[in-house]
Formats: structure tokens, sequence, C-alpha cells
């Protein structure tokens, strides 16, 4: 199963967050499973006529933990462990999933908040203002935030040394496929996006920080469900759809998407395309588009406000295309335009505007 499939399988609308009452594992069970604050524990709830428990499986060992009351839906549940004592630990539910959806099925008609979601811009400007280092700095100084905030925080890469190994794992905990990884049974890391946002998100209901700040983790969170909900409508119709936003300790976010239409007797092929956004305060406004082929085959379009990062793009163009010829890509052409990139209109034909550069 692909991790879409397994995407589609696991995000089901509404997207439901029940306010359960907190449950307690006894001390004993808990020690046995080395519980601690901040741990996800996934499982099922169970019922029958005799009683309703939540069964679960951590790090590969089973328990059953008895639950009080008939208000439990039963199915698939996730629960994040809230404090630990002497007495045991508590765990607090975070998500029901709902029965599973046949693959392909077309079920963004039949929920109005899933809808809602399919039909947002993927402008993900909520998400950058939260991921902004300024505003992540000013969150870890809350000591009630540290904890759920400092994993996410840590993980954050950095301009300087960025390898492929440290991009791929910031793309793999930008939240997209939390509920995935639940679905297959996989343990969510503690710096996922998601997971760092429903946290936030109970802290705020405690009154932990400002509305604003509220806000903002309210509208993130959305965003990021939103685009979840896109890929796999995207993927329904086999098209690939994945956008995301990646955190930086010392510059600004980098807005990522991932693209490939539907093959098609037009198009046979489509091209994997990659697009990528960041306002960055030394650079400026960057946008970039990348096209590659099948074949191997690379084509860039470049826009940026900066007449340097022009100049020293269009100068570097021919170091890339070697440097990707060692990986067996071809860099075909770049098109460098110098301006903010148009939201549907073609290229600039002004002189001297764009810089078009043959390798």
């Amino acid at each position: 199963m692909s991790a879409i499939d397994a995407l589609s399988l696991a995000i089901r609308p509404p997207v439901m967050v029940f306010d359960w009452s907190a449950i307690r594992v006894d001390v004993a069970v808990a020690k046995e499973l080395d519980l601690k604050v901040g741990d996800v524990v996934t499982g099922v709830v169970e019922s029958d006529a005799d009683s309703t428990r939540f069964s679960l499986k951590f790090i590969g060992k089973p328990v059953s933990v008895p639950l009080q009351g008939n208000h439990f839906p039963t199915g698939p549940a996730t629960f994040t462990v809230t404090a630990a004592g002497p007495n045991g630990v508590m765990l607090k539910p975070l998500t029901v999933a709902a029965a599973p959806v046949a693959r392909g099925a077309q079920f963004i008609s039949e929920s109005m908040t899933a809808m809602s979601l399919a039909l947002r811009p993927q402008a993900l400007a909520a998400i950058s203002r939260f991921m902004a280092p300024q505003n992540l700095e000013a969150l870890i100084r809350n000591t009630e935030l540290a904890g759920c905030l400092m994993p996410f925080f840590k993980q954050r890469l950095n301009t300087h040394g960025l390898t492929p190994v440290a991009l791929k794992a910031a793309i793999q905990s930008s939240g997209l496929w939390t509920e995935a990884k639940l679905a297959a049974g996989q343990t969510i890391e503690q710096n996922d996006g998601k997971l760092t946002l429903l946290r936030l998100l109970d802290k705020g209901g405690a009154g932990s920080f400002d509305a604003a700040a509220l806000d903002t983790i309210k509208q993130a969170l959305g965003e990021i469900e939103s685009s979840q909900m896109q890929a796999v409508q995207a993927q329904s119709h086999g098209e690939l759809l994945l956008s995301m936003v990646i955190p930086f300790e010392n510059a600004n976010p980098l807005h990522l998407s991932f693209s490939r239409a539907a093959v098609s007797d037009e198009q046979p092929s489509p091209p994997f395309v990659i697009d990528a956004y960041s306002d960055d305060d030394v650079l400026g406004k960057l946008w970039l588009k990348t096209f590659i082929e099948k074949s191997g085959g690379i084509d860039i379009v470049m826009w940026a406000i900066s007449d340097r990062v022009v100049a020293t793009a269009a100068a570097a163009a021919g170091e890339l295309g070697k440097h990707l010829a060692e990986f067996g890509l071809t860099l075909k052409k770049i098109s460098i335009i110098h301006g903010a990139r148009p939201d549907t209109a073609p290229p600039p034909q002004d002189p001297g505007q764009m810089v078009n550069v043959q390798i």
C-alpha cells in the first residue's frame, strides 16, 4: 500500500476530536509498557455486553484497558499520555477514525466539513506564521508549552549543511502522513507537525497562550488537514498532489509542493513537478518550478525579486547542470525570470526580464 493509499484510508471526514474524560492506566501496566508523558498510543475501542475496553499495542506489547461507561465510540483510537504519577498514567484521546472508505471512493461530497477542507486555497499562510522562527522562539519560552513543542522545535532544518536525508525527514514529519502512519501501525515521531499542533491546541484550551496564537494554531491545523484531503482527492483521480511547509531555525519556512498529472493519451508520462517558495530575509522572495521527466530530463523556471539573485543564478546554471549529471539527470533548460511569479500568466517576454539558459 502506498503512502497516499494509506492516507486515503486514514483520513475520513469529518475529522473528529472527542472530548472524553482521560482514562487511567494502572501503574503496573504503565511500568511494563514504559509509558511516558507525551507518548502516543494507538489501538481499538471495543465493546460487548459485559464491558468496554481500549485494546492497544505499545512497542509490540498488547494490553487491554477497561473503560467506564458506554460513551466511547468503538473503532480505532489514538491516545496521548498527559500525566504520570504513583497511581499510574493518564491517557487522553486525540482522535477516533470512522469506518474505512474503499479505495478511490468519492467521499468528499459526503461531508460539508471535508468539502470545506478540500476547497481551501493552498496558501498555507497560517502554517508559515506558526513555523516562523520568531513565533516558535516566543512559544518555546512559555514553560507550559515547552514540553510538547521542544521535539518539533529541535528538528527544524538549518540552511547551512542541509542534506537530502535531513530534508526527507522534515517532509516525513510535516504532518501530512500522521493518520497514514497510525493506520499502518507505525509509531508517530514526537516531532510530527500535526501531532505538535494537536498538543498545543490542547494546551491552548487550558489558557496557556493568547487568542491570536491559538487562532493561528487552529488555522495551521486546518491547512494541514486541507492538504491531506486534497492529496487523497487527487489520488482518487490518478494524480499526485502533496503540499507542505518545512521549518528552518535560521530562515523563514519553505513551501513545497509535489505534483503529477494523471496519465492520459495526450500525456502518457506526465512529468513530476516540484514547486518551492521562500521569502528569505537575504535572498528575498524566490519561486522555483522544476519539471522532472521520466527520462531524467529537467526543466527549471525560477522567479526572483532580487537583481543579485537573478545574476547569481544565471552564473551558476552551468555548475548546476554538472552537479545533476553526477546523479544521471540532464538539465535541459533553466529560465530565470526577474520578478514575482504570476498565478496563471505565461512567462514574461519583455527584453531583459527573462534569462533562458540552454544546457
